[in-house]
Parts: structure tokens; C-alpha cells; sequence
């Protein structure tokens, strides 16, 4: 179902050797869309190798509309307007603090300049629950460009509603 020989150093991850066969058959009679399409899942591994890797941003769960979600995080196809409610914060940001933005809501240029970005699950049934296994994918990826990457940082850009419940839970990392 998934091609992992396109992800380069990123398919020696145990996570495509051990859990992936899981994922796969959870899909294997799923009827429901899923989103990003099943082609794109994996676009932030494809398009920014570990050793190309500076920057590592988690995002929580894929957009939700079909043709929005194209497997990086916060990133949307370019056509996508108005832009998703966090891509538009984001680019907010960045124009009062450097005074430029992209001019679409895709974010591939990013990556291919050393930014992987990932969303903590990386697809999900369209109107459903998140396909199990995925957090566990996207917390070996980030620790693997963490150890073996030139990676600079790391920025979460959203918290889980139960963890937002939990002020015990909800911590701001500075390193």
C-alpha cells in the first residue's frame, strides 16, 4: 500500500519495519476518505531527507477538507482559500515580524529548505477518528532527525485539546 522505497534514509526507521504493516491493515477495508490522500502521507519524509533536515515543526492532525491536507504540516495545494485558521496565524506572525509571508498556503518551498514538518497523526478517516499508530511514527521521525540531523529546532505549533485541559500536561519548551 505504501511505497516507503521513495522516503530515502527515512525508511530504515523500526517504525516502517515494525508498525507500518499495522497501519496498513487497519486501511486494508477502510471505506472512509482518507486525508491527505494515501500518496502524500509520507510527503514531509519524502521531501526533506534527515541530513537536510534543520528544522523539525509538529503540527496536531492533517486538515480536515479534501484537497486542503497534501501531507506536510500547516501546509495546504496551493489553490486552497481563504487560507486554514492556522496557516493564516501563522503567516500573520510572519509578516508583523519580518514583514513578508509565502503567497499561497503551500509550504513544500519550506522544505525543501531543511523544514520537515510533520503532523502528530499523519492521516485520519475524513469525519473520524485518527488512524492508530501514527503518533508513534511521528515521535520516532522527530527523534531520529534529532539524533542524526543538523537539526537547529523544533516547534510544536499546537497542543491537544485533553492536554489543554490539563494544566499539568501543557508545558513551554525554550530549548
Amino acid at each position: 500500500m505504501f511505497d516507503i522505497t521513495r522516503l530515502g534514509q527515512w525508511q530504515d526507521l523500526p517504525f516502517f519495519h515494525n508498525e507500518l504493516k499495522h497501519v496498513e491493515a487497519d486501511l486494508e477495508n477502510e471505506t472512509a476518505e482518507i486525508l491527505p490522500p494515501i500518496s502524500q502521507v509520507f510527503a514531509a519524509l519524502e521531501l526533506c531527507q534527515p541530513k537536510e533536515t534543520r528544522v523539525v515543526i509538529l503540527g496536531q492532525d492533517p486538515y480536515p477538507t479534501p484537497g486542503h491536507a497534501h501531507g506536510l504540516a500547516f501546509s495546504a495545494e496551493p489553490h486552497v482559500t481563504p487560507l486554514p485558521r492556522s496557516l493564516a496565524n501563522i503567516y500573520r506572525e510572519l509578516a508583523d515580524d519580518i514583514g513578508a509571508r509565502p503567497k499561497t498556503a503551500d509550504l513544500r518551498p519550506w522544505a525543501e529548505q531543511g523544514a520537515s514538518q510533520h503532523s502528530a497523526n499523519r492521516a485520519h478517516r475524513r469525519g473520524r477518528k485518527p488512524l492508530k499508530d501514527w503518533l508513534a511514527s511521528t515521535c520516532k521521525t522527530g527523534a531520529f532527525a534529532h539524533r542524526s540531523c543538523s537539526t537547529r529546532a523544533a516547534f510544536m505549533g499546537q497542543t491537544r485539546t485533553e492536554d489543554r485541559a490539563s494544566p499539568e500536561k501543557s508545558s513551554t519548551s525554550t530549548n
